[in-house]
């Protein structure tokens, strides 16, 4: 009888932990500390102004007080590129929770946003473009405080791609110099703009090219008050998503990948903003298919060497 009691204690504890996986509070705090700031002048965040440098202040601080690992004592990953004739330095912030294999589940949000920008890098502006994609990278750092308490089967890697919005700069340069760990790499996931949504969808980006894991991001959308769609990937439609977040970066190195977002056609003034009613179940929802394509997703995926195979058109090789 005891030994009944002590495991329904550990069921319901369990349990009660699993209910409340991400906290709502800390959410809002991440969404509103990187929206305004001190002075409200973080909306901004365009690569290479004071603003952006104080988002990355606030992302690595949270980085640091979670634990996450570091790769060579440091959080950042500059990188270069050309904006407007100019030279631009980004910066993308990662850092890694250790799993039990050695293999790697790369998780992105980009932080960087370009609506008010300047015409060139450098100055300041303030942009009211909150949900691309201060809602990503709070969901993000929601994730990590998950993990950090439960340890994952996959390494995961977690990283705030900057220079998104001037063509997926950051996660471009990121997979050019990343190509030992892309090796052992398995998935992407990014989170791209899930702040609200007119018709209270969130939709998952990439089972159009991977079916397989599509039951278990189907799972994860249990008692919660918003629909998950399948969709926006398929490559001959004109409403694809495969290559317009960072996602497209990891496609092009043949790496699986699912991008959730909203649609911006059903809520083109909302989905700048950040509606916790739809915010806090997309982020649950999320975080359960995270768990889910962790634990059970090498079921369902091919090798890496067959899916390449795949996307150059062998007909001998399958699913």
């Amino acid at each position: 009888m005891k030994s009944l009691t002590l495991f329904l204690i550990a069921i319901l504890t369990g349990l009660a932990s699993y209910a409340q996986m991400a906290d709502s509070v800390q959410l809002m705090k991440d969404v509103n500390s990187l929206t305004s700031g001190e002075s409200g002048e973080l909306g901004n965040r365009f690569v290479g102004t004071r603003s952006s440098r104080k988002a990355q202040f606030y992302i690595t601080g949270r980085f640091g007080a979670m634990g996450l690992q570091q790769f060579y004592n440091t959080y950042s990953q500059p990188f270069f590129f050309y904006y407007k004739y100019k030279k631009i330095m980004g910066t993308n912030l990662l850092g890694y929770i250790k799993g039990k294999t050695n293999s790697w589940i790369i998780i992105s949000a980009h932080y960087d946003n370009l609506k008010g920008a300047p015409a060139y890098a450098g100055t300041d502006t303030v942009s009211v473009r909150h949900g691309d994609n201060v809602s990503g990278v709070a969901a993000m750092l929601a994730m990590i405080s998950w993990f950090k308490r439960h340890q994952p089967r996959h390494n995961l890697l977690f990283v705030a791609f900057d220079g998104e919005q001037e063509g997926l700069m950051g996660s471009k340069a990121f997979v050019q110099t990343s190509k030992d760990l892309l090796k052992e790499a398995r998935l992407n996931i990014n989170i791209d703009q899930i702040g609200s949504s007119g018709n209270n969808t969130l939709f998952a980006c990439g089972t159009h090219q991977y079916p397989g894991l599509k039951s278990l991001i189907a799972q994860a959308d249990s008692n919660q008050n918003i629909s998950v769609a399948f969709g926006h990937d398929d490559p001959e439609a004109r409403d694809n998503w495969i290559n317009q977040g960072d996602q497209g970066s990891f496609n092009a190195a043949h790496i699986p990948f699912i991008c959730f977002g909203t649609d911006e056609n059903n809520d083109p003034a909302g989905s700048e903003q950040v509606n916790p009613r739809f915010f806090y179940p997309a982020v649950q929802v999320i975080l359960k298919a995270t768990i889910n394509l962790d634990k059970y997703m090498d079921v369902h995926l091919p090798s890496r060497n067959k899916w390449i195979m795949q996307e150059k058109g062998d007909s001998n090789v399958s699913r």
